[in-house]
């Protein structure tokens, strides 16, 4: 099995980099590609297409430089890319100490409480924060949910429907960013849908969605900080990132 990697798979024989334009997307300005370049020049002992036909892309998209798999037509099994994952991995962990966190991901939320940690905050204030952040989030789902079943009630099917593609999403997008929270601080699966329901079970009764020092601990913070130092001092033999004890 492929282990879980912010990587995009997908069959192409594209060139080895291109712009946002390609995509549909912003065209990418020089200094954009510029930096892509540098990034792929300053690791080219690493290979972009690997032994069983599988390669590595990198494109420019929204300010960032992303990592995506080409597959092939004759890569027909899931081995064939299971075998060069520590290709995939590798690029992964040097695209990271080139360039940081991705907006959005896993590592960018460690980062931001790292940094956090850097600037003086003590553990408990940072999880304090977190949970505060959370309990909003959980509040407005709670919100958009009861005024979603009003709504329902009152409105033609045609014009509830209208009026809840656009509002659903960002009521999704709310119950997405608690999932990621929790999943960040190691809170997976079922752990996380036991918090989620009992969050909005008490919301939706006008408690407060979490216990105190829920669901986010100081200690979470603290064992997320040492791993995430350990893994910076592991990236600085690609980029100077600075550890905690600079």
């Amino acid at each position: 099995m492929i282990p879980n990697a912010n990587v995009t798979i997908c069959v192409n024989n594209s060139q080895r980099y291109h712009s946002d334009k390609d995509k549909g997307g912003s065209v990418s300005n020089e200094e954009e590609q510029l930096r892509l370049k540098l990034f792929l020049e300053a690791n080219a002992d690493l290979p972009l297409i690997s032994e069983t036909g599988v390669r590595m892309h990198f494109f420019v998209r929204s300010g960032q430089i992303e990592q995506a798999i080409l597959i092939d037509d004759h890569v027909t099994s899931i081995a064939h890319v299971s075998k060069v994952w520590w290709l995939v991995s590798e690029w992964k962990e040097r695209l990271l100490a080139f360039q940081g966190p991705q907006f959005g991901s896993k590592s960018a939320l460690i980062d931001s409480i790292w940094q956090d940690k850097k600037d003086g905050y003590s553990p408990n204030v940072i999880a304090n924060s977190i949970n505060e952040t959370l309990t909003l989030y959980i509040k407005n789902v709670v919100r958009d949910l009861t005024q979603m079943e009003l709504d329902q009630a009152r409105l033609p099917d045609e014009e509830f429907r209208r009026e809840w593609s656009i509002r659903g999403r960002m009521t999704h997008s709310f119950l997405r960013e608690v999932i990621r929270t929790l999943d960040g601080f190691g809170i997976k699966d079922d752990e996380a849908i036991v918090y989620i329901d009992d969050a909005l079970e008490r919301a939706s009764n006008g408690l407060a969605p979490f216990l105190p020092d829920q669901p986010i601990t100081g200690e979470r913070v603290r064992e997320r900080i040492r791993t995430w130092d350990k893994r910076r001092k592991a990236l600085a033999k690609f980029a100077r990132l600075p550890s905690e004890d600079e």
